[in-house]
């Protein structure tokens, strides 16, 4: 998901003017441009790779 579709969601979610913040000429084009582009769902991630194991 890129910035601008994830940003569109957000506001729409919201329940603001998602084309509006894409600046798209019509909500066509934000249907088409959001069409691929899934929600994003986070996870958490604890790092755990000691990189001077590895490096030396």
């Amino acid at each position: 998901m890129s910035r601008e579709s994830g940003a569109i969601h957000l506001y729409q979610k919201a329940g603001k003017d998602g084309q509006k913040i894409a600046g798209h000429a019509s909500e066509t084009m934000t249907k088409n441009y959001q069409r691929d582009h899934a929600e994003v769902v986070w996870t958490e991630a604890i790092p755990d790779l000691n990189i001077s194991e590895i490096t030396g």
